[in-house]
């Protein structure tokens, strides 16, 4: 009998990674690819919702992954993080997660564009048992899931939030758009139905716009950390709509602390008055604190030229504002783009890594009392 390989186990109680520890617990680099990746059969909303989670999870490992690495997470986090308790609905979606086909696009390294059929996982290898989801991601899948150059950063936060698949699909395309120089997204009308999945349906124009453009833009604007827009482009003048134009747009602190007023986490739309003086879970403040953590919308801007491609202002922003627990800021903006610029900075040197958060944030503190 031949030798066989034995095949790697994985238990994932958190993130060990330290490049994803920059990038944010509860945040996933999705890659391009991924992105916009279409399914060749019917994949629902809390199959992409878990496939986002467990490669958040896993992420650490992907680094030195190899092919046919089996990964754990316990199932009640699962559960937990859809907020339902099915364990059948679980099965089912680990099943089409590794059965249903998507198409990928991407150019190889001799500079040639290729299409691949693959899977989100391997389904030989998922299962779900002891209290575990034991799993591996498609071997052709996994160079693509670790330190893409092209992403998108995608809050779990914000994709629990999502009631919709569509809704769903163009936050993840337009968190990838949302810092670049040119934060649009411009795809032809037929592109557009093939990304959404929605090419034999609404063939009428006005029910596409209504029940798929519309109602996605209006669901991204109340769930994401920025807005989009979307212009319909004609082709010549008094031409029919042949592209779509979206642009993304920071939301600002202003609108980021309306978000946090919605006390529905799962969008059932409940509201209620907060207290100004309870501390809010997400970042440790309370909302008469939060006050003098205001940055400005043209310090946003300022901050979203300083950013590499790829990276968005609002895991910054809320970085910057999770280590301010406790310190007193004179101005925000200084103050924000002064620590920006110096964690900027520390990623790109390797030989500042050992510089603590702490200690930049004493440094900056000196800078700013010497010029008050």
């Amino acid at each position: 009998m031949a030798d066989t390989k034995p095949v790697a186990v994985s238990a994932a109680p958190q993130l060990n990674d330290a490049s994803f520890k920059m990038a944010g617990k509860g945040f996933v680099h999705k890659a391009e690819q991924i992105v916009f990746a279409r399914e060749n059969g019917e994949l629902d909303l809390v199959d992409l919702k878990i496939f986002d989670y467990l490669l958040n999870r896993v992420y650490g490992e992907l680094k030195s992954a190899a092919e046919g690495d089996i990964h754990r997470v316990p199932v009640s986090d699962v559960l937990n993080y859809l907020r339902h308790s099915s364990s059948d609905r679980l099965l089912k979606s680990l099943h089409r997660l590794g059965t249903v086909e998507i198409l990928i696009n991407y150019v190889d390294e001799a500079n040639v564009e290729n299409e691949a059929v693959v899977h989100y996982l391997s389904y030989n290898l998922s299962k779900a048992h002891d209290g575990f989801i034991h799993f591996a991601f498609d071997p052709i899948l996994l160079k693509f899931l670790h330190n893409p150059k092209v992403f998108a950063t995608v809050s779990l936060l914000h994709n629990r939030k999502y009631q919709s698949k569509r809704g769903k699909r163009l936050y993840d395309i337009m968190a990838m758009f949302i810092n670049r120089k040119y934060p649009c997204w411009q795809p032809t009308i037929e592109e557009f139905r093939t990304t959404m999945a929605v090419t034999n349906e609404y063939e009428r124009f006005d029910n596409l716009k209504r029940r798929v453009i519309e109602a996605s833009v209006d669901e991204l604007n109340q769930i994401a950390p920025f807005f989009v827009t979307v212009e319909y482009v004609r082709s010549g003048r008094g031409g029919k709509i042949s592209s779509l134009l979206f642009t993304a747009k920071p939301k600002g602190p202003s609108n980021l602390l309306e978000m946090r007023m919605v006390a529905d986490p799962i969008g059932k739309g409940r509201k209620h008055v907060r207290d100004p003086h309870t501390v809010d879970f997400v970042d440790g403040h309370t909302d008469s604190e939060r006050d003098y953590l205001q940055v400005s919308q043209d310090a946003m801007k300022r901050a979203v030229d300083m950013l590499p491609d790829g990276e968005t202002v609002e895991f910054f922003l809320e970085q910057w504002s999770e280590n301010m627990r406790g310190r007193q800021v004179g101005d925000a903006d200084r103050s924000f783009l002064n620590w920006l610029e110096l964690e900027l900075a520390k990623r790109a040197d390797s030989s500042m890594e050992i510089v603590h958060s702490d200690t930049i944030f004493s440094l900056l503190e000196q800078w700013e009392g010497g010029n008050q």
